[in-house]
């Protein structure tokens, strides 16, 4: 899926179960952890290593409404492969689980452009910017 940006003030914070559902569940079985995506990330590492390119990886806030309903296996291994990251000496910023004001949602797994303007200045500084 290639979306794009919306821009809004409003939330609507009722599609957690759903967004869940969609992310983590193929009828109503827990699809594991993707060690293709994985691979992925650490390809993309690699030729950024090669290339003398200074990686950021960052973690987005998500509602708790969603954040509380992420299975236990793909929190275990997200927090195994932060921990990975970080002492590859990657910069790893994890605000996942950051608790911003509903009204700085879009929806449960997606900022709004108060959530949005907040995060940033936050990473800006993290990053020094």
């Amino acid at each position: 899926y290639v979306g794009d940006f919306k821009t809004s003030s409003t939330s609507n914070l009722s599609d957690a179960k759903f967004t869940i559902n969609r992310h983590y569940y193929n009828n109503d079985e827990e699809l594991g952890v993707s060690e293709i995506s994985i691979s992925y990330l650490d390809s993309i590492l690699n030729f950024c290593n090669i290339n003398a390119i200074t990686p950021v990886l960052a973690g987005i806030p998500v509602h708790s409404s969603y954040f509380n309903l992420i299975p236990v296996d793909f929190q275990k291994r997200y927090d195994q492969e932060v921990l990975r990251f970080r002492e590859m000496g990657i910069l790893v910023i994890d605000s996942t689980g950051a608790q911003y004001p509903n009204n700085y949602y879009f929806n449960s797994d997606h900022l709004n452009n108060k959530g949005r303007r907040l995060f940033s200045e936050l990473l800006f500084k993290d990053l020094g910017i």
